[in-house]
């Protein structure tokens, strides 16, 4: 849908896409400058989450979040007197495009979906920021988001992660925008964590986090 929108203001979705990978690694560059100046702390041990929690953990966030946006645009279909349910339904909260679908409509779909993902964005930064680190799938799962520099594997499935404090605004925006807005592009961001060591994805290097279990053992 956004990436429509790109076209629709004659902006390249590939360019785009790349420049906000490059801004994403100057701020990764600028964590890696304070790797060694971390060193003298002596971080935390945690447990790494399997690809099936953080799976569920996503899946749960998914729900709430659909539900939610489901609640709001059905409660505005309610007092707009809207009657055709189905494709209001359909085109808003399912965002399916067929060959009914005008031009104003399609313009609609894109305004929702754009003010849908900053909300995404917006809901994983204050939990990951102001809310222990955790969002509710997270908490549910018993896993949560601490900052990590550098990470040690000490046994298996057990790091020690340096610094492991709470994660910041700044970096909570920058993976909330990196893990979402990847998503327009075709590209889901958190598949990455199939590449990366300790189950970390791409948002999580370049934000300089890390998924853990909550309860350390």
């Amino acid at each position: 849908m956004i990436l429509y929108f790109c076209r629709h203001l004659g902006l390249d979705p590939v360019l785009s896409y790349f420049a906000l990978l490059s801004a994403s690694v100057v701020v990764y560059q600028c964590r890696i400058s304070r790797c060694y100046s971390a060193s003298s702390d002596p971080g935390r041990e945690y447990i790494i989450p399997s690809l099936a929690q953080r799976f569920r953990a996503e899946m749960v966030d998914f729900f709430i979040l659909f539900f939610i946006k489901a609640a709001v645009i059905l409660t505005i279909m309610h007092f707009s007197g809207i009657k055709d349910i189905s494709k209001f339904a359909m085109h808003y909260i399912i965002e399916e495009v067929d060959e009914d679908t005008s031009m104003e409509d399609l313009q609609k779909m894109m305004v929702v979906a754009l003010i849908y993902r900053l909300l995404v964005c917006l809901y994983e930064i204050i939990c990951i920021w102001g809310a222990g680190g955790a969002t509710p799938g997270k908490f549910l799962l018993g896993l949560r988001v601490v900052t990590c520099d550098s990470s040690v594997l000490v046994a298996p499935n057990r790091v020690l992660v340096i610094p492991s404090t709470n994660v910041n605004m700044t970096a909570s925006t920058v993976r909330a925008v990196i893990k979402n807005f990847s998503i327009a592009f075709f590209f889901p961001a958190f598949i990455t964590l199939l590449f990366f060591q300790h189950n970390r994805t791409a948002y999580d290097i370049v934000a300089g986090t890390i998924v853990v279990r909550r309860n350390m053992r």
